[in-house]
């Protein structure tokens, strides 16, 4: 989308509100003049709940229709990741889970570590990150799980490169933590 001329309508929008990943902080932060008019819309939480939740429905086709290109697939995964965190849409753990498996095979291995990264999170444990923690924490024990098992799947095969490699062990020394706090450890 192009962010040279001005918002005026609800459909302009929603093309800007979805583009910027459903997200005011990237909307201001980027585009502070679009944020203006955007905001000056009165756009209610409301309609972006609902704006989001089409966002986050999209996404999960596109990954489960093959109707994205390899190369990105672990994008669009940890687009999808974010806006389910951010907007804390529980709901939608299960079918990204469902998502998760259907583009495993089409991964390559560095695709592999970053959505395993994605899933158990980039950030330190204490900030509860990644989609383990999110999937125990709003109760869906059983996806927190499966969660965990496809990230170690996703890393089970060690890297030629060092910094890959280091990459590779310091997410499984993550996982095993995040399993532990999780009470959900099943090697």
């Amino acid at each position: 989308m192009e962010f040279d001329t001005p918002i005026r309508s609800l459909p302009e929008a929603k093309r800007y509100f979805q583009a910027t990943g459903c997200s005011s902080f990237h909307m201001a932060r980027e585009h502070p003049a679009r944020y203006d008019e955007y905001r000056a819309l009165g756009i209610s939480e409301v309609t972006e709940a609902e704006w989001a939740s089409e966002e986050i429905i999209s996404k999960i086709a596109r990954l489960e229709s093959g109707g994205c290109a390899h190369d990105e697939l672990w994008v669009v995964h940890s687009q999808l990741a974010d806006l389910i965190l951010d907007r804390k849409c529980a709901l939608y753990l299960d079918r990204l889970l469902e998502a998760t498996k259907a583009i495993e095979t089409q991964l390559s291995q560095r695709d592999r570590l970053l959505v395993a990264e994605t899933i158990v999170g980039r950030q330190h444990l204490e900030y509860r990150p990644g989609l383990i923690f999110q999937s125990h924490d709003s109760e869906h024990l059983a996806t927190a799980k499966e969660f965990a098992q496809a990230a170690r799947r996703f890393t089970v095969d060690s890297f030629t490169t060092a910094d890959l490699e280091q990459r590779r062990k310091r997410l499984l020394e993550g996982l095993a933590r995040t399993e532990n706090l999780c009470g959900i450890r099943s090697d």
